[in-house]
């Protein structure tokens, strides 16, 4: 077991966790019907594993299973640990659970479609900028 990977993906997981909190609670009071914290971190965690993705040379996409075993701290510490715990699909599910149990199907429908949206186009303005930047340095 490579214990430099399991500490960052401990830190990275602690540290995106609590931006998350952060964030939800910063930007969901906005719209509580439509939680936009979960709409913000979808959208930053796109990014920036698109970002650290390009970054580190891996434009592959690795499921987290086939990640190679001896990840280096710092990589893990970023698409494991940091943007694991920013992103959570279980609070997505639970938002979109509150919009069925009270019918709002309009809405549902509305989150989960952005929900998946800005996900994306995060990840693709990741890819983006990292390709830039990579290319320039």
């Amino acid at each position: 077991m490579n214990w430099t990977a399991l500490l960052g993906v401990a830190l990275g997981g602690a540290l995106g966790s609590v931006a998350r909190l952060s964030l939800s609670q910063w930007l969901g009071s906005a719209h509580p019907e439509l939680n936009m914290g979960t709409l913000a971190v979808n959208a930053l965690g796109g990014f920036l594993l698109g970002l650290w993705l390009t970054m580190n040379g891996n434009n592959q996409f690795p499921t987290i299973a086939h990640l190679p075993l001896a990840l280096n701290g710092l990589v893990a510490f970023g698409i494991v640990g940091f943007c694991g715990g920013l992103t959570t699909f279980s609070a997505f599910g639970m938002d979109l659970w509150v919009l069925l149990q009270h019918k709002a199907w309009g809405m549902a429908l509305l989150y989960s479609s952005a929900s998946i949206a800005v996900n994306l186009l995060g990840l693709g303005l990741g890819l983006g900028l990292g390709n830039v930047l990579k290319s320039l340095g």
